[in-house]
């Protein structure tokens, strides 16, 4: 579970969470990873699919937003979540339509809009939601571990360490997944690759350069 899901999760569990959300990120997938997981808790139920209180749009279908606002119109069952995926494609008529709704909710209505470009959400509907970016760290880390982890030789790695480019963030997921990896596929070098990722943990605290960290570790790795 990402560090964004147990933030909003725990948020629905301290009665913290706004009604109106807006999550921001470039990747489809991890918006609705997001939204699911947090969907999932609020329902209390893993099976959304037929969940009657579970209603998913893509908001560039007017078509669809006719019928959500037909769906409000009735008694849920109990807590009820609307994802809203897309929402940069929201025309204006249909955001004058849901603004009364997600202004003024039912006490157990939810609302999760999800978008990849936060820059074209009317500001009508933008200010009226809690937004929350997705970072990237956690995709990054796992890509740029998978490269590492199967480059074949010394300098393989090495050039690999020396072209990439990450911020300090990335890098700290980035050597939290590699350390889980090896934890996870126990060999004769398990020992000396786990010391030379704390190692790089320290070199991380020290703000020596992403390349520099990484070619160490390249070159300790076997």
């Amino acid at each position: 579970m990402s560090d964004i899901e147990k933030k909003l999760i725990k948020f629905w569990e301290q009665g913290n969470l706004s009604q109106g959300l807006l999550l921001v990120g470039s990747s489809r997938d991890d918006l609705k990873k997001v939204s699911t997981a947090l969907a999932r808790a609020i329902l209390a139920s893993d099976n959304l699919q037929y969940h009657p209180d579970y209603i998913q749009i893509d908001s560039h279908k007017v078509e669809e937003v006719r019928k959500l606002l037909a769906v409000l119109s009735l008694s849920s069952f109990g807590n009820r979540v609307v994802v809203m995926d897309n929402a940069e494609g929201l025309t204006p008529q249909s955001v004058n339509n849901l603004l009364k709704k997600i202004e003024e909710p039912s006490q157990r209505t939810f609302y999760l809009v999800l978008t990849s470009h936060e820059e074209k959400i009317l500001p009508t509907l933008r200010s009226r939601l809690m937004a929350f970016h997705l970072r990237q760290s956690d995709t990054l880390a796992n890509a740029t571990a998978a490269s590492f982890l199967t480059a074949d030789n010394l300098a393989a790695r090495v050039k690999f360490a020396l072209e990439l480019d990450v911020h300090e963030e990335d890098l700290d997921a980035f050597l939290k997944t590699v350390y889980q990896n090896e934890m996870n596929n126990f060999s004769s070098k398990t020992g000396q690759r786990l010391t030379a990722i704390l190692k790089t943990f320290e070199f991380l605290e020290a703000n020596v350069k992403a390349s520099r960290v990484l070619s160490y570790l390249a070159v300790k790795w076997d």
